[in-house]
């Protein structure tokens, strides 16, 4: 039986010019952002969206995100966001994602793991069994991700601080889940962000931040397969509160050739 709302729900978006970085492909920030603007619309033709929750002192978090990139397409491109419920376990409703490029061609896929927070007291709370209906079983999962613990950070290879700012915040008044991203990887060493390819990331958010907080990045960079692997740590910078916990993966071809000033560049 074909149940009563869609289960599928896909979604085109042509790469702006300010979408792009500097090598002139797809930034893993607009990325994100037709991730998560796909997966809200989709939520709202199942009537489970954020305004349909905050009118219930609600509201969606991410909690865990698992991306896996073979390319990113370079602009004026369209990218095409296939996005569905694909599992339910305990308090997280599961989200996968599939990208495509104009024509067909699969340049990346995603699995997300989103609670649902009361607003007042800011706790996880129980999803209503009504979403168990909310599982495409024909699509199954796009990346099978085991969401498992991720590492701390043992030794500190790159470290930044950030201040919080109002433009950093979303709409439950805490900060974007994308600037963590960011912020993670503007702690790497130049040669690995500006010199290799992100091919794997796998985030876990853990707490949330707010406006004047002071964020401190931290990572520990490996060399692996003939790229490298960092962990990532974003701590409160006076209380020591943890934020968020990544992993990311570098593919050590470099992809760009950007000019850095000599304050930017690795010293030997």
């Amino acid at each position: 039986m074909t149940p009563p709302f869609p289960l599928y729900h896909q979604e085109d978006f042509r790469i702006r010019n300010h979408e792009i970085g500097p090598d002139g492909h797809l930034t893993i920030q607009s990325l994100f952002n037709y991730l998560v603007e796909a997966a809200g619309n989709h939520a709202a033709k199942l009537g489970v969206s954020l305004t349909d929750l905050f009118a219930q002192g609600q509201t969606w978090v991410l909690s865990r995100l698992h991306l896996k990139m073979e390319r990113y397409p370079s602009w004026p491109a369209t990218v095409q966001v296939e996005t569905w419920p694909s599992a339910r376990e305990d308090l997280y409703a599961l989200r996968d994602f599939r990208f495509t490029e104009s024509g067909g061609s699969e340049f990346g896929v995603a699995s997300s793991s989103w609670m649902i927070i009361d607003l007042r007291s800011r706790r996880p709370t129980k999803i209503p069994a009504k979403y168990e209906d909310f599982v495409d079983p024909e699509r199954g999962r796009a990346l099978v991700s085991e969401y498992r613990r991720l590492p701390e950070v043992d030794r500190h290879d790159g470290e930044t601080t950030f201040q919080v700012r109002l433009s950093d915040l979303d709409i439950n008044r805490h900060v974007y889940a994308i600037h963590y991203i960011n912020w993670a990887i503007e702690s790497l060493p130049a040669k690995v962000r500006n010199g290799c390819f992100l091919g794997e990331l796998e985030v876990g958010y853990r707490a949330e931040s707010v406006y004047g907080d002071r964020v401190v990045a931290r990572c520990q960079v490996t060399e692996s397969g003939g790229g490298y692997q960092a962990i990532h740590n974003l701590r409160h910078a006076e209380n020591g509160k943890e934020f968020t916990r990544l992993v990311t993966r570098w593919q050590g071809s470099p992809t760009r050739d950007i000019k850095e000033s000599a304050a930017d560049a690795d010293i030997a």
